[in-house]
């Protein structure tokens, strides 16, 4: 056993790693460690961003549907012994009232009055009026009102309003000096191209979204 060990410590080398041999070495650890951590590094950016889009996306959906579901729904107003009132009571590049029959109070099939503006934060808001009833077929706004804010803060506009009214052969109605449309304008309103820039709702980034759309009232007889 003695004869064994000593003929297997001859042949041992066990010299260790030069100095080169670690600095290569090490500098082989560093390269594979830059390559790895830049790739998780693109991978952490683009799943926050497409988190972050995915959040503006959904916003700019919910405040789009909502308009969409009550200017589709749009109702004139029968008034007793005069004419009936248009559909559109308030319309400006930022602020727009509208009667719709949608009702998600109760079942009774009843108008009912929808304000949309921005509130102070510039985030768009929905103002819901319920009717009463006035007499046997006409109906007045003197019910209770509900707010609800539906989306991230909307970006101040450069060029694009936010509601842009058209009349039936598509042609823009332009505002009065008031900023608004006058009543003989709110009589014609056929469609309403609403575009809706809504800001990131992270600081970390600026990938905000916008969705533009042009709705018409189908209800309307115009």
């Amino acid at each position: 056993m003695t004869a064994l060990r000593r003929r297997l410590a001859a042949a041992g080398h066990d010299r260790g790693i030069t100095l080169v041999e670690l600095i290569v070495a090490m500098m082989i650890l560093g390269i594979v460690l830059a390559v790895t951590s830049g790739t998780v590094l693109s991978l952490t950016r683009a799943t926050s961003t497409a988190r972050t889009v995915d959040v503006n996306v959904r916003e700019s959906s919910n405040g789009m549907n909502a308009l969409a579901q009550s200017i589709r729904s749009a109702v004139d107003l029968q008034q007793p012994s005069a004419p009936d009132r248009p559909a559109f009571q308030f319309a400006s590049t930022e602020k727009l009232t509208v009667s719709t029959s949608v009702n998600f109070v109760d079942t009774q099939a009843k108008p009912v009055l929808v304000t949309y503006d921005l509130d102070a934060s510039r985030k768009l808001r929905e103002v819901r009026t319920q009717s009463a009833r006035l007499g046997t077929s006409y109906w007045q706004f003197t019910g209770t009102s509900s707010s609800r804010v539906l989306t991230a803060p909307v970006a101040v506009p450069s060029s694009a309003a936010l509601f842009v009214y058209l009349d039936k052969n598509k042609a823009v109605l332009t505002p009065g000096p008031a900023g608004r449309l006058d009543d003989t304008q709110l009589g014609r309103i056929a469609f309403v191209r609403v575009t809706l820039p809504i800001k990131s709702t992270t600081t970390a980034s600026d990938n905000g979204v916008t969705l533009v759309n042009t709705i018409g009232t189908p209800n309307l007889p115009r």
